[in-house]
């Protein structure tokens, strides 16, 4: 058995999830922030099944290019994508002329009640570049998806972790999902740097209190679990 079929078993059992799924955007929308990077090439292949997990996945650039690694290197490999698909408090949509920046402006559109078009807009990406036997939805809380991914022993080898930038949440999630983390595996978090203070400050934390040695690599803090 695959460890796509093996994992998705496990998160969803026998319903599928993408039976009566359509495509509700007419293209394809990965506008993102360093999903891209060549890092995900980066990965330990002493494994033989490869668990990738993104942790903040926004309109799925970064699970993609997760997708299409396995993909170029010829993986038995699965990517599981954690998100609320609500956006971060810095994409909340300040009332005009309040003082506040808008930066939501032009990035997603409201549903009615709403919420963000963000999950629609990551499904139909998914569905447009046919990688739904390689890519996992999981819409749910980091926290909650953490115990989760624990309670059904699904240890990830690789993760990457863009979700919320405010320091308790990304504390939080290092912790989290450093614990079910394989060993030997590895963490890439994005946005290490002094813009993104709180980042930074969860990060050097982890790191001394969990010993462990993190490379700084154009922004992105790297950790492998010993």
């Amino acid at each position: 058995m695959s460890i796509y079929r093996n994992v998705y078993n496990k998160i969803y059992g026998n319903f599928d999830i993408w039976s009566n799924t359509f495509c509700l955007k007419k293209q394809i929308d990965l506008i993102g922030w360093g999903g891209d990077q060549k890092l995900f090439y980066n990965v330990n292949k002493s494994f033989d099944k490869h668990i990738f997990v993104d942790v903040g996945v926004w309109k799925g650039q970064s699970s993609i290019n997760m997708a299409k690694t396995i993909q170029d290197l010829n993986l038995d490999g699965v990517v599981i994508s954690i998100d609320t698909f609500l956006g971060s408090i810095e994409h909340f949509d300040y009332i005009e002329n309040s003082g506040q920046p808008n930066y939501a402006k032009n990035l997603f559109n409201r549903l009615p009640g709403g919420r963000p078009d963000l999950y629609e807009t990551f499904i139909s990406n998914i569905l447009s570049l046919k990688l739904q036997n390689l890519i996992i939805p999981l819409p749910q809380t980091s926290n909650n998806a953490a115990k989760m991914l624990k309670l059904n022993k699904i240890n990830p080898t690789f993760i990457h972790i863009d979700a919320s930038h405010e320091y308790i949440d990304v504390k939080r999630d290092l912790e989290d999902f450093f614990e079910i983390l394989q060993p030997k595996g590895l963490i890439i978090c994005d946005d290490y740097s002094l813009v993104w203070a709180g980042v930074k400050q969860a990060v050097d934390e982890f790191c001394n209190q969990k010993n462990v040695t993190m490379i700084n690599h154009n922004g992105k803090a790297i950790i492998v679990k010993r």
